[in-house]
């Protein structure tokens, strides 16, 4: 079985690489426009279900919706853990989360306390989740994450949707 151990590990490093190459090339997308008319999909939506959120190209496309996750791995160098909620409502989600950003895979990494809001919920595939996170650290920086609806995964943006 050793040769299956490392066929396995080949294949999910290779998956990260492409999964972190796509999240720089998306990276660089500007958010599509929000749609101004409610979608047929969003209509078959029970009205008392809690938004998710989708855990993160790391975790695979589209993957969850999670109410209340502990952990979000957006990109192969950056991730959310211990994550406390204070908040989790039909149309917001408030929390504190220990941000990690690494610089490639040697590192060094950057952790410190990070403030998320989450906010814009949309349908997709019958599921309601969170579309638009604002995540704010060190210093009150804030980074905007817009979840990309062609790829299934968290981009970049420059503000909220």
């Amino acid at each position: 079985m050793p040769g299956m151990i490392v066929s396995v590990g080949r294949i999910a490093a290779a998956g990260a690489l492409m999964a972190a190459a796509a999240g720089c090339a998306a990276a660089s997308v500007s958010p599509p426009p929000a749609p101004t008319h409610r979608p047929a999909s969003e209509a078959a939506v029970p009205a008392g279900r809690l938004p998710g959120l989708y855990l993160g190209l790391m975790a695979g496309p589209w993957y969850g919706p999670v109410v209340r996750p502990r952990t979000l791995l957006l990109g192969a160098d950056w991730s959310v853990g211990f994550l406390r909620w204070t908040q989790w409502s039909r149309w917001r989600a408030d929390g504190r989360g220990l941000y990690g950003s690494c610089q490639g895979a040697g590192g060094p990494c950057d952790y410190f306390w990070a403030t998320i809001a989450a906010s814009h919920v949309r349908v997709h595939n019958g599921r309601r989740y969170f579309a638009v996170m604002k995540i704010t650290g060190r210093h009150e920086r804030v980074e905007w994450l817009v979840m990309n609806a062609t790829m299934g995964s968290w981009q970049q943006s420059r503000g909220p949707a």
